[in-house]
């Protein structure tokens, strides 16, 4: 979740829920965000706060948050990060 990577080619919306860390990256306008599109629909930026709950859409009974456990991100229940 702290990371994109990848393109969205022409006439193609693939950042439809995509988030990045506004405090990790140092990046909170909008317009640099994305990289290579300002203003790249659906693309938000969330502060380190925000991102250590379960975002929107995300299934609790598949994925977790527990401050002691991968930084305190969300993770995969059936596959944990590593203590």
């Amino acid at each position: 979740m702290a990371a994109l990577s990848g393109t969205t080619p022409p006439r193609r919306v693939s950042n439809k829920t995509d988030l990045w860390d506004t405090d990790t990256t140092g990046v909170s306008d909008p317009s640099k965000g994305a990289g290579n599109i300002a203003y790249d629909p659906g693309l938000k930026g969330e502060t380190d706060s925000q991102l250590h709950r379960l975002p929107k859409g995300f299934d609790p009974n598949v994925w977790a948050v527990n401050p002691n456990i991968n930084g305190g991100y969300p993770y995969l229940i059936a596959n944990p990060p590593p203590s």
